[in-house]
């Protein structure tokens, strides 16, 4: 007589996506937005090294917090309960130091976003991989100076054009952050709506 077959368990899902706010309070951050949700591993204290944010509606002492797929996310403070959220979709992280508005990928910048630096009063609208400026963007400078190309790993990389503070543009191909043979095309024009050195990225 042949052995019975055993049946297949249905594997859980590695992760539940949703809606939801991230809060890490010792920094004053709050994220609203996406968020995936990967379950509780035995021991687990339900809290990712990285940011050690708390998922919850309002505060560390909150006891749950609902993603819109309908499922419930537990709080995270004790051992092995409800697992970790991680920012990922579209969202708004925002700091003391700095504000962000756009996509996500486990945890990360990644996508199209527009990052303001709150204190120093530059910011940066474009691309984004892996937590980095990546590909094309903005980057204005508190002085009224920018940058409009392309970027690598935070660098100016690529075909771009700065604008300094005066307004004299320079045209060419950076790289690495430093921009040989640039070509200085005009110099103290000034910045009205139409002008390509007018920031808009503010």
């Amino acid at each position: 007589m042949p052995a019975k077959k055993k049946e297949a368990k249905p594997e859980e899902p590695a992760f539940t996506d949703g809606v939801g706010t991230l809060i890490h309070e010792s920094e004053g951050a709050r994220y609203t937005g996406g968020v995936r949700r990967y379950p509780a591993n035995p021991g687990a204290d339900g809290v990712r090294p990285s940011t050690h944010a708390v998922f919850s509606t309002h505060s560390k002492n909150s006891t749950h917090s609902a993603l819109s797929s309908g499922a419930e996310v537990s709080h995270l403070g004790g051992p092995g309960q409800g697992g970790r959220g991680v920012r990922h979709g579209q969202g708004i992280y925002a700091s003391p130091q700095i504000r962000y508005e756009g996509d996500w990928v486990d945890d990360k910048m990644e996508g199209q976003g527009h990052l303001f630096f709150l204190q120093s009063g530059s910011s940066y609208e474009g691309g984004f991989r892996d937590g980095c400026f990546d590909g094309k963007g903005i980057y204005c400078w508190a002085d009224g100076s920018r940058y409009d190309g392309e970027w690598r790993h935070n660098r100016m990389h690529g075909s771009g054009v700065y604008i300094d503070e005066d307004g004299q543009v320079f045209k060419g191909v950076f790289y690495s952050g430093t921009g040989p043979g640039l070509k200085r095309i005009y110099t103290k024009t000034p910045q009205t709506a139409s002008d390509p050195s007018a920031c808009a990225c503010k």
